[in-house]
C-alpha cells in the first residue's frame, strides 16, 4: 500500500500456509530492476519477515514509511509506542537511497540525533544496495538482542552504510523517541537533502500478549460493501482515513470502489497495541454484452443456444 505520494509501498503477504513447521531458512526471489536509459524504471526494496515465537520474549517492530519530503533536517517523534524494555536492545534501522559519503570526507550524509543525542552518521554506498548512494540497514532481532547483517553492526553507534545501531543508551521515555536528521555536506555545490524511504524500529517489549483478529481474505464486487469485523482489545485506528464508515471502531464498513491495504491498531486496556493488515480486494462487474437475435422454429423442432464466457 502507499504510504506517501513518493510512490512507496508496502505489501503485506502471509506465508504461514506456504512453508513447513520448524523451517530456519526461507529463499526469496528478489525483483529485478527494469535500467534502460534515457527512462530508467527501477525500484529499491527491502524485506521483512514477521513470525511468532512463544518461547522467546515478545517483540515490537514499527516500520516508518517516509511522511516528510527528502528536507535538510528530518524529524521522527515516535510516539504512543509499546512500552519498551530499556534494558534489552533497541533497534533503530534506516533504509535510504542517494546518500554519498566518501571515506572521511562526509559529501553527502545525514548525522543522526536520538533525543537529541548524537549517535553518529548515515551514508554511502551499501554492498547490497540496488543504487548508487542507497543506505540499507540489515539486521534481524531475537530474545532481546540486535544482529547486524551484511556490514552493519549492532553497536550504539551508526557509521555510513552501516545504518543500524542500538539506542537503548539514549532513552529518555520507555513510549516516545525522538529522531532527527541532519544534513552534513564539505561541498557546497551538492543538494541539501536526500532520501528516506523507511525507519524500522525494533525491541523487547514489557506488554502482555493478548488476543486480536482481524478479517482475512475480503473480496467484494464493485459497487457493493461490506463488514470488516475485528476482535479483541477495546479502542482502534485505522489507516488510512478513506473508504470506511468509521475510524475508530472495531467494524466499519467498506464501501470504496478500489482495492485498498489498511492496518488497524488494536489497544488493550494497559495501553499497550498491535497493528494488523487488513487486505480488501474489489473485483470489477464484468461488462457482459448483450446480443439479441430472432431464430425462428416449427413447433415440432428443437435447437441449441451456445453462450462463450465473457473476460472480466
Amino acid at each position: 500500500m502507499p504510504t506517501t505520494d513518493n510512490q512507496l509501498y508496502i505489501g503485506v503477504k502471509e506465508i504461514t500456509n506456504i512453508i513447513p513447521n520448524n523451517v530456519t531458512e526461507i529463499s526469496i526471489l528478489p525483483p529485478i530492476s527494469n535500467f534502460i536509459f534515457p527512462n530508467p524504471m527501477y525500484a529499491d526494496f527491502y524485506v521483512v519477515i514477521l513470525y511468532d515465537n512463544e518461547d522467546m520474549p515478545l517483540t515490537t517492530c514499527n516500520l516508518y514509511g517516509n511522511q516528510n519530503t527528502s528536507a535538510h533536517i528530518m524529524s521522527y517523534n515516535l510516539n504512543n509506542l509499546n512500552s519498551i524494555n530499556s534494558s534489552a536492545a533497541v533497534g533503530l534501522i534506516f533504509n535510504g537511497s542517494n546518500i554519498f559519503a566518501q571515506g572521511i570526507f562526509i559529501e553527502d550524509a545525514y548525522d543522526v540525533l536520538i533525543n537529541g543525542n548524537y549517535s553518529g552518521f548515515i551514508g554511502g554506498t551499501d554492498p547490497i544496495g540496488l543504487t548508487e548512494g542507497a543506505v540499507i540497514g540489515s539486521f534481524y532481532y531475537q530474545n532481546n538482542e540486535l544482529f547486524g547483517l551484511s556490514d552493519d553492526v549492532p553497536d550504539t553507534m551508526f557509521n555510513g552504510t552501516d545504518a543500524i545501531a542500538d539506542i537503548s543508551p539514549y532513552l529518555t521515555s520507555n513510549t516516545s523517541i525522538a529522531v532527527l536528521l541532519d544534513f552534513q555536506s564539505s561541498n557546497s555545490d551538492w543538494a541539501l537533502s536526500n532520501n528516506i524511504w523507511q525507519l524500522f524500529l525494533t525491541y523487547t517489549t514489557t506488554c502482555e500478549e493478548f488476543e486480536a483478529s482481524v478479517p482475512e481474505d475480503v473480496e467484494i464486487c464493485q459497487g457493493d460493501s461490506i463488514l470488516l469485523q475485528v476482535t479483541g482489545g477495546n479502542a482502534y485506528d485505522w489507516q488510512p482515513q478513506i473508504g470506511l464508515s468509521c475510524y475508530d471502531c472495531p467494524n466499519p464498513t467498506y464501501n470504496d470502489t478500489i482495492t485498498r491495504w489498511y492496518t488497524v491498531r488494536i489497544n488493550n486496556n494497559d495501553t499497550c497495541s498491535k497493528t494488523l493488515p487488513v487486505h480488501v480486494k474489489v473485483n470489477r462487474v464484468p461488462n457482459i454484452p448483450l446480443l439479441s437475435s430472432e431464430v425462428t422454429l416449427c413447433a415440432s423442432n428443437t435447437g441449441i443456444i451456445e453462450i462463450e464466457p465473457v473476460d472480466d
